[in-house]
């Protein structure tokens, strides 16, 4: 059988980073592609710690042997203009080992929404001009921040497989092969669940989960937030839990971090609101969602959790993917987004959230029927992928 490669994978702290490449793993190995994975990785050791190698074999990415290389490589960037200098040195253990009897899948996610994709960039050039299989693999791409680089790198892609609908529209639109281009849902819906003890304040079935980034946290959002835990606390039995999908990454950019600010504000509620601060993998956090009885979040991949574990959510969105995902489970992303950006007033949050309340039970009805299909369609992607190029 052919070799599958995973790349650009950033390392497993962003728990979204690994759940994708795990759920992938899984993916294609129900799909029928018996052999191991390759996960060309930037982090092994965190990788190792979540024990990603006992399913993939880790490949690193390489670095500059010394400052002739890195001086070269930064006067051929500032000279020649060239954004990709020196990745034929950073990505030579990926390259080293592809061939036309591969096929790579560049980790999608968000990598095109925000800088220039550096690695995807130069790993798409490489591969179409060594005639590599190359596609884009789950990925949600902001079109209108692209420019014309970015966008002629796109339609390099032997495949594009996008994780929501208002994705695969703009490709389309900006010029994409719409033969190209395939839709389903992100990888991580398909992730497994492993138990671990809930924490101590936390009631099954009965808990409101919360997830923050620093990405979304204004002065405003924080305000709307501690309006919302205390209608919470007074109007209802249920319990909180704050729950973090990102660990360590940065020092500005950890959930847990953030979680602390209302740790310490609500020190005198040990009874009614917990702080999961263990290091846990994306299963085991998925678990702890799955016990949740509604869920709000920052983080896309503490929503597809939740949305997975049928669990009614609100997407406390960033960007175009949390409304995408949102808009093709439910049809529209009205009552189930709202980005940190349009939160102004202190009910916000409970505005928005009391709809979910309310509806609490079509929710779930809804899930119990679309659910189903929804995940299964990544299988058949992954299917038609092996029939396509690992046979």
């Amino acid at each position: 059988m052919k070799k599958l490669f995973l790349s650009g994978h950033t390392g497993s702290n962003n728990r979204g980073c690994e759940a994708i490449v795990r759920s992938s793993a899984g993916i294609f190995k129900r799909a029928g592609y018996n052999d191991k994975i390759t996960l060309a990785t930037f982090s092994a050791q965190q990788d190792k710690r979540r024990k990603l190698d006992e399913i993939m074999t880790l490949l690193s990415y390489g670095n500059y042997s010394g400052k002739i290389q890195r001086v070269a490589s930064a006067l051929c960037r500032k000279i020649f203009g060239s954004k990709t200098a020196g990745q034929n040195i950073i990505q030579k253990p990926l390259w080293s080992k592809l061939s036309k009897e591969s096929l790579v899948l560049n980790v999608g996610g968000d990598t095109y929404c925000y800088s220039f994709p550096t690695v995807s960039v130069a790993l798409n050039a490489y591969a179409r001009k060594n005639n590599i299989p190359c596609i884009l693999w789950g990925c949600t791409v902001e079109v209108d921040r692209l420019g014309k680089k970015v966008m002629d790198d796109l339609k390099r892609y032997t495949s594009i497989v996008v994780r929501e609908s208002m994705t695969e529209k703009a490709l389309i639109k900006a010029g994409i092969d719409s033969n190209k281009v395939l839709r389903c849902c992100d990888p991580a819906f398909t992730l497994e669940k492993s138990e671990v003890a809930l924490p101590e304040a936390f009631k099954e079935g009965n808990t409101l989960g919360i997830n923050l980034s620093n990405l979304v946290l204004t002065d405003e959002l924080t305000e709307a937030v501690c309006y919302f835990i205390d209608k919470v606390l007074s109007e209802t039995d249920m319990n909180i839990c704050f729950v973090p999908h990102v660990y360590n990454v940065d020092e500005g950019n950890e959930d847990i971090k953030v979680h602390r600010v209302f740790k310490e504000k609500y020190s005198d509620n040990k009874d009614r609101i917990s702080f999961v601060e263990e290091d846990y993998s994306c299963t085991e956090l998925k678990y702890i969602i799955s016990k949740c009885r509604f869920f709000v979040g920052a983080r896309t991949h503490s929503i597809i959790a939740a949305y997975s574990s049928m669990v009614p959510a609100l997407a406390l969105g960033y960007s175009m993917k949390s409304v995408g995902i949102a808009t093709d489970i439910f049809g529209s992303s009205e009552d189930y987004v709202l980005s940190f950006k349009d939160v102004s007033s202190k009910e916000d949050i409970y505005r928005k959230m009391s709809f979910i309340f309310e509806n609490e039970q079509k929710i779930r009805a809804h899930y119990e029927s679309f659910m189903p299909e929804y995940v299964k369609t990544v299988s058949d992607v992954a299917e038609k992928l092996i029939e396509r190029y690992l046979k």
